[in-house]
């Protein structure tokens, strides 16, 4: 996962880790229950249902994964190019993934 932080990067670390904990908790117990409860009453909307449920999935996993890695804004401001950004963010990837095997 990416966050760019523009503002005090403190804060925003703290708004970027707990990102998945809200949105889990929102679908949990507001956007879940509705969706449900309208996909029990109009056939048609059960695919709006199947998302939210798909959603939440893909924000526990997002939670499992921790921490975001942050790039500056100093750091996508001199990338020449947008590959630049994402060839760091590999090499992050595979520097943590080095990291985990020893």
């Amino acid at each position: 996962c990416v966050c760019v932080c523009v503002v005090c990067p403190r804060t925003l670390l703290m708004r970027c880790l707990f990102v998945a904990v809200v949105q889990i908790g929102f679908i949990d117990f507001v956007a879940g229950p509705v969706y449900e409860t309208l996909a029990e009453q109009f056939e048609e909307l059960k695919v709006l249902n199947t998302e939210v449920k798909r959603n939440r999935h893909d924000w526990e996993v997002l939670k499992e994964q921790g921490p975001y890695h942050f790039i500056t804004p100093y750091e996508v401001l001199t990338a020449k190019t947008k590959s630049a950004v994402v060839g760091e963010l590999h090499k992050r990837h595979e520097k943590k993934a080095e990291e985990e095997k020893k």
